[in-house]
């Protein structure tokens, strides 16, 4: 399920009860056409964060709506959550698990801690990111992608050291830090 810091600030804010203004005097179709301009206007930034959020293109028609139902039905509704079978460890993929190796060193180059860095990557909407590209919803809670980092970095599978050896390859022939990270970046993107 979704949390309240999962989205954006736009839409974390709750919105003061606004009263219906007196429409007395008017007939009811111009009643209705009152409130309903009034309500597009107020709801439509807020239903462009909503779309923004959830990565999903405003302008395909009714696929749009439907879209956006499925995401957050997906967040909210516990039908449409998958559940994996108890005691399943979850797979990442390489692409995966190169993308978290480069979130946590973009982290680190920033000068923070691989707890601080898990909880950041965490609560950045990196892994919603993945979700959308791959259908795939990878458990993101710090604890979850510091162990996965760490698995990583212990080199237990053949992947894990594919990716241990080709960033210590790129990091050797980078001159500064900010090209290593630039490089990483840069393969992840050709996987």
């Amino acid at each position: 399920m979704a949390k309240i810091e999962d989205y954006p600030e736009t839409l974390n804010k709750q919105r003061l009860y606004k009263p219906q203004k007196s429409l007395q005097g008017k007939d009811k179709y111009e009643k209705v056409r009152e409130i309903a301009l009034e309500t597009v206007k107020e709801g439509t930034p807020l239903l462009l964060d909503l779309l923004k959020h959830y990565d999903i293109d405003p302008n395909m028609g009714e696929k749009t709506w439907f879209s956006l139902s499925l995401a957050l039905a997906r967040d909210h509704v516990p039908a449409f959550q998958q559940k994996d079978k108890p005691g399943k460890k979850e797979e990442w993929t390489l692409k995966e698990k190169m993308k978290l190796v480069v979130a946590f060193e973009l982290e680190i180059h920033g000068g923070n801690s691989t707890s601080t860095a898990a909880k950041n990557i965490s609560k950045s909407g990196y892994f919603d990111r993945i979700y959308k590209e791959t259908g795939r919803r990878l458990n993101r809670s710090g604890k979850t992608l510091n162990n996965v980092h760490k698995e990583i970095l212990a080199l237990k599978t053949d992947d894990d050291k594919f990716i241990r050896v080709l960033c210590e390859i790129i990091k050797k022939h980078s001159s500064t830090p900010e090209d290593y990270i630039a490089s990483l970046i840069e393969t992840i993107n050709t996987l």
